[in-house]
C-alpha cells in the first residue's frame, strides 16, 4: 500500500470515525495497525472516553491512482481484558485435565 493512501485513511478515521460506544472522536496517534494489504487495513485503538478497544476495518477502493473512493469502514468496540483476567484464564487452562471441557467455563 502506498504511504499517501495510508495517510488519507488515518485522516479519514480521525474525521469520520467515532467510538461506537460513547461517540467520542478517536485519537489517530493511538492507532495500532494489525494488518494491511493492497485493499484492507485493520487497525485498533483505545477510546479515551470510555476505554473501549475500537477495532477498525477499512476497505480501500481506488477511483483514480491518487484518490480514495468513499472509504468503507466498520468500527466495533470491545472491552479491554485485565492482566488479572488473563492470568486466571491461563491458570485454568494450564490446570485443565482434558476430561470435560465444561470445567473451563465454570466460575
Amino acid at each position: 500500500m502506498r504511504f499517501d493512501l495510508f495517510q488519507q485513511i488515518i485522516r479519514r478515521i480521525h474525521q469520520d470515525i467515532h467510538c461506537p460506544k460513547c461517540e467520542k472522536r478517536l485519537n489517530e496517534s493511538a492507532l495500532e495497525v494489525f494488518g494491511l494489504n493492497s485493499e484492507v487495513v485493520e487497525l485498533a485503538t483505545v477510546c479515551s472516553g470510555c476505554q473501549s478497544v475500537v477495532d477498525i476495518l477499512a476497505h480501500i477502493e481506488l477511483r483514480m491512482p491518487s484518490q480514495l473512493k468513499p472509504l468503507h469502514m466498520r468500527a466495533l468496540s470491545r472491552k479491554q481484558i485485565s492482566s488479572d483476567a488473563v492470568q486466571k484464564i491461563s491458570d485454568r487452562i494450564r490446570n485443565f485435565q482434558g476430561k470435560d471441557i465444561q470445567e473451563l467455563f465454570q466460575s
